[in-house]
């Protein structure tokens, strides 16, 4: 993404900055990180991968642990590692090699990036991380609906102008996600930004889809995942 706006970008900051800053005050009794995969969530697929990160192959984007696919549209750019590890705070030796189960120094962290790639003509983007919720307000114990209504929350206290709609399903790679749709307008540029999220072991796996005024709407950009 070298060629990544400085708003899109900030943008993508802050929003890795509210997901991950939901502090270490949740469940005290959980604060260790597991590799199993149980899914708590009902109507989702019976994955048991090891948690790994995701693959790129061919532009297309797989994750063995979440069973998300993804194709890369034609003309966006796949976020670097350099770039991932800078919203995640971290340096560029922590990042697990694309296939391999996530390190403990990785599985340590708030929240894991396993995707960001964007439009760099129009600042659409789509993003995939995963919350250790034994690390965040609610602990493991978070629901979907909980994470969402947090999200809402932290953006509206931050003054930006965030509107958010009501709540919804939506399926994404044969899984259910829990989602909400918010709209802001920032240095004259209209965004709106969609979050599914789904519960998977003692991680939420988030999707953060946004579209601007010059791309697809997001049901639209929806369609690259397989």
């Amino acid at each position: 993404m070298k060629k990544i706006s400085a708003l899109i970008f900030a943008m993508l900051l802050l929003v890795s900055l509210m997901v991950g800053c939901t502090g270490n005050t949740g469940d005290p009794g959980n604060t260790g990180n597991t590799a199993n995969t149980e899914n708590t969530s009902s109507g989702n697929n019976n994955n048991t991968a090891k948690m790994s990160r995701g693959v790129w192959q061919d532009n297309l984007f797989t994750s063995e642990y979440t069973g998300l696919k993804y194709k890369l549209p034609s003309g966006w750019n796949i976020g670097t590692d350099e770039e991932i590890a800078e919203m995640m705070s971290v340096s560029l030796s922590v990042m697990t090699e694309a296939g391999m189960p996530f390190t403990q120094e990785m599985l340590n962290l708030t929240t894991i990036y396993d995707m960001v790639v964007q439009d760099p003509s129009t600042g659409a983007s789509v993003m995939i991380l995963y919350e250790n919720l034994a690390m965040s307000i609610g602990g493991t114990k978070c629901t979907e609906d909980d994470y969402l209504d947090i999200i809402q929350k932290q953006f509206e206290e931050v003054g930006l102008g965030y509107t958010f709609g009501s709540k919804g399903t939506q399926t994404i790679s044969g899984s259910t996600y829990k989602g909400i749709d918010a709209s802001v307008t920032m240095y004259g540029v209209e965004m709106e930004q969609s979050y599914y999220v789904r519960k998977l072991d003692k991680y939420m796996i988030a999707i953060i889809v946004t579209s601007t005024s010059l791309s697809d709407d997001v049901p639209t950009l929806l369609k690259s995942f397989q």
